[in-house]
């Protein structure tokens, strides 16, 4: 398998961590931008080379005098939690995605979201720790809940600012009803190099399924 792996991901690591165990693998790692005259907004796409091409009458593979590459029929956008939810808070996130399906015509789009998970554990225990701290500040003096009130506030505003699990997850469905979008949720750098890598192996054999 030929794997085209856009540069600002491989400076990542999870980008490094990926092209480590392809290579073990002996995949080959290419840039994207070599394929792609314009900067894509997706992240990897896939090759595969073949030499020979399966004949449905004899039920076996016949070799070719040349060997063919052929793209496969998927793309992957690489997106951290914090840019989802930037594209969420600004309402761009429908158009981004449309933008990407205009650019790569039939192919079926994975989004790959890594830290979905941590950042609602995240968040709900930040809603936890604001609702004990409140708590705590109606059995205080009258001087000291005037003191905390406006750190309780901030508090509450800066969680405000974050889009709630269920914007995300409505946001998402949306996404794979209604417009076809496969949606990978990773938790780490760690998971989302091992998730890629699992994914190239299932590509790269399903030929031969």
């Amino acid at each position: 398998m030929i794997v085209d792996i856009h540069p600002n991901f491989r400076l990542t690591n999870a980008g490094k961590l990926l092209e480590a165990a392809l290579k073990k693998k002996l995949a080959e790692v290419h840039s994207l931008l070599d394929q792609e005259k314009d900067n894509p907004r997706y992240t990897i796409a896939w090759r595969r080379k073949c030499s020979a091409e399966w004949n449905t009458d004899s039920q076996t593979f016949i070799p070719l005098e040349k060997m063919n590459i052929i793209k496969e029929p998927f793309v992957l956008i690489y997106m951290h939690i914090d840019e989802l939810n930037e594209l969420i808070q600004s309402e761009t996130i429908y158009n981004h995605i449309k933008q990407i399906q205009q650019s790569v015509k039939d192919d079926q789009i994975l989004l790959l979201i890594e830290g979905l998970e941590p950042y609602y554990k995240k968040r709900a225990l930040l809603q936890k720790r604001i609702f004990d701290n409140q708590v705590r500040q109606n059995i205080q003096d009258i001087n000291t809940v005037a003191a905390s009130s406006s750190r309780r506030v901030r508090g509450v505003e800066d969680i405000e600012k974050l889009p709630s699990r269920e914007t995300i997850e409505q946001c998402l469905n949306e996404l794979q009803i209604l417009h076809d979008i496969m949606i990978v949720p990773t938790k780490n750098d760690e998971d989302t190099a091992s998730w890629i890598e699992s994914l190239t192996t299932d590509l790269a054999l399903g030929r031969y399924k």
